[in-house]
């Protein structure tokens, strides 16, 4: 990978389209040493990764930081993962789907419609 790939630079902050383009013109996936990741920098293979079931949102679900070759989170902090890692957008089925069943009720197109002046008034505060 391209080693001017530099996302904590303030350059790529204000404009980090080039560096997209780079990394898109390099290949489909590139390893990103720095944080140890896969770069799938070209939205068709993004697209086709978040709908592809046999993957999911967070490894946790089938193995342990360890087991997937990363280091778990300091202990310390164990309290915002609990909290976080329970989000709705992170958990995986059969959780996601019970979770998600009581919520909808919650976001009914009535009840987002009602929302809608409570959202106005704190949007132009």
């Amino acid at each position: 990978m391209d080693a001017a790939f530099d996302p904590w630079s303030p350059a790529f902050v204000a404009d980090p389209y080039p560096s997209y383009d780079a990394l898109r013109a390099e290949g489909r996936a590139l390893w990103f040493e720095p944080t140890r990741q896969w770069l799938i920098p070209r939205h068709a293979d993004v697209s086709a990764l978040l709908r592809d079931r046999r993957l999911g949102r967070t490894y946790l679900h089938r193995f342990s930081h360890e087991e997937f070759g990363r280091t778990a989170p300091p202990a310390a902090h164990e309290p915002f993962h609990t909290l976080n890692d329970n989000g709705l957008l992170d958990l995986e089925a059969p959780h996601h789907t019970r979770i998600r069943r009581l919520v909808s009720k919650a976001f009914t197109a009535r009840t987002v419609l009602n929302l809608t002046p409570t959202v106005q008034r704190l949007a132009a505060a």
